[in-house]
């Protein structure tokens, strides 16, 4: 739509890069693009800073690769609905989860708002 200002193109390996006008001219993002230089566009919240080692680790968009598929870690991770009553249930157990494996520095227990990233 390029009313909006953006282009959504979709690549042969689902991957979703959006064009702004902040990125330079149409023709200039179609060039980084063909090149494979454009970034991808991931939905994503901001990312949070580093959570303690006896708390829920939250994962977003930008930082789930880095974090849910860091082969040096074993990670249980919650794709959760902010107004999901099961999911609400579920986050004191996360808590007590999180600070029982405080010590097994391999394990990370973490949570990521499915509706938002």
């Amino acid at each position: 739509d390029l009313s909006s200002g953006k282009v959504f193109v979709i690549e042969e390996q689902k991957k979703r890069f959006m064009y702004t006008p902040s990125q330079g001219t149409v023709a200039e993002w179609v060039s980084k693009w063909s090149e494979k230089k454009a970034e991808a566009y991931v939905k994503s919240e901001k990312a949070p800073p580093k959570a303690a080692a006896d708390e829920v680790q939250v994962v977003v968009g930008s930082t789930f690769n880095e974090i849910v598929m860091d082969p040096t870690k074993d990670v249980f991770i919650e794709l959760y609905a902010p107004w999901c009553g099961h999911c609400k249930s579920l986050e004191p157990k996360y808590n007590e989860l999180a600070k029982e494996l405080e010590d097994q520095e391999n394990i990370i227990i973490a949570k990521m708002d499915a509706t938002a990233n």
